[in-house]
């Protein structure tokens, strides 16, 4: 879909040139000629607009007045706000940003400058509002897996997961989208992984394939400050290069409380999956490549089975007080449930939670 421009400006001539230059450029305009005119054409709107031009200098309402009026309105509150106007001094610059608007263009107005601040502020906006679309689908999609394990719907859970995991792919290509892209248009072109979203929020889940055992990767226990507790590799390419760990580590700092934050307990690494829990304090990653049902199922499995060994759970809570990194050769307990848990086929063990 075409961005949405409303543009304010009083100047026939401008008003004209403007909108033509931007109809060019593949988007859609609506004008009005001062801001009393601008708040009856954004009441009338059936869509809010994605960017509002303003000039400053107008009968009736004056730009000011006009942006003060819809930054106060909250359903209008968020559209991102360009200034345009023939006052070009520094203090005049200075007031439009102090009240709050995303950027100030003088006249008279360079086409290639319009619309690369065009394409940069409706790519923002549109990002936060995606971003933030995204992590509402993340969240009910944790919760509603969770409510189908409770009440024993695994083909139900199965699907979600599935889901789940494709929302990550999309979001990893609308990343990429955000790069590549280089007109107006392109810039926010969303509509293929609104589209997915959609139909994620409606229930209108993509059946699951059948369940595929995942490939471990890595198994790490991290303590409250990003220390690990205890790391045990089931790549050779893992096990022997600490560098690789340590960027793991850093990495998942990085971005590990918004994940908690927000409920959620699965992240896409590069190429492989990661899937959380906890055990107290202690925050339990799994990497792997593959789907997360299984993955996460075995997860939930070691946490409780760690949980349930006194020695082993010994050794953890006293990590705290030691910060001494568990060696997994002293704990032969510790090395069969990994064993069992993460390197068996799952056709070969139960992967019910009341285990």
């Amino acid at each position: 879909m075409n961005p949405l421009i409303l543009l304010v400006e009083d100047d026939p001539n401008i008003l004209k040139y403007l909108k033509m230059t931007l109809e060019h450029n593949k988007c859609q305009v609506v004008i009005a000629e001062n801001g009393k005119k601008g708040l009856e054409v954004l009441s009338e709107l059936k869509d809010r607009p994605d960017l509002i031009i303003c000039d400053i200098m107008m009968p009736e309402m004056n730009g000011y007045d006009f942006f003060d009026a819809v930054s106060n309105d909250a359903a209008y509150g968020d559209i991102p706000f360009i200034f345009l106007s023939a006052l070009d001094t520094p203090e005049d610059i200075r007031l439009g940003k102090i009240l709050g608007a995303d950027d100030y263009l003088t006249k008279p107005i360079n086409e290639d400058d319009l619309l690369a601040v065009i394409a940069g502020k409706i790519k923002r906006s549109k990002k936060v509002s995606f971003i933030n679309k995204m992590g509402d689908a993340r969240k009910y999609l944790v919760k509603a897996q969770q409510i189908a394990e409770k009440q024993g719907r695994d083909l139900w859970a199965r699907k979600i997961s599935y889901n789940h995991d494709k929302l990550l792919e999309q979001i990893e290509k609308w990343e990429k989208v955000k790069k590549e892209k280089d007109t107006v248009k392109e810039k926010i072109e969303l509509d293929s992984l609104k589209e997915t979203l959609d139909l994620i929020m409606q229930l209108g889940l993509t059946e699951a394939p059948e369940l595929i055992d995942e490939l471990p990767i890595m198994l790490l226990v991290i303590s409250e400050g990003g220390i690990p507790a205890f790391s045990n590799s089931f790549t050779e390419e893992w096990s022997v290069d600490e560098d690789i760990i340590s960027s793991f580590i850093s990495a998942f700092n990085s971005f590990s409380e918004e994940l908690f934050s927000k409920g959620l307990d699965r992240a896409k690494f590069g190429d492989n999956m990661l899937v959380l829990d906890s055990i107290g304090s202690l925050t339990v990653c799994y990497l792997f490549k593959g789907q997360s049902y299984l993955a996460k199922q075995r997860l939930i499995q070691f946490t409780r089975r760690v949980q349930n060994t006194a020695s082993i759970w010994k050794a953890f809570k006293g990590f705290k007080k030691t910060h001494q990194p568990i060696d997994l050769s002293k704990y032969s307990s510790l090395q069969s449930i990994i064993t069992e848990i993460f390197l068996q086929k799952s056709s070969e063990i139960s992967t019910s939670l009341d285990n």
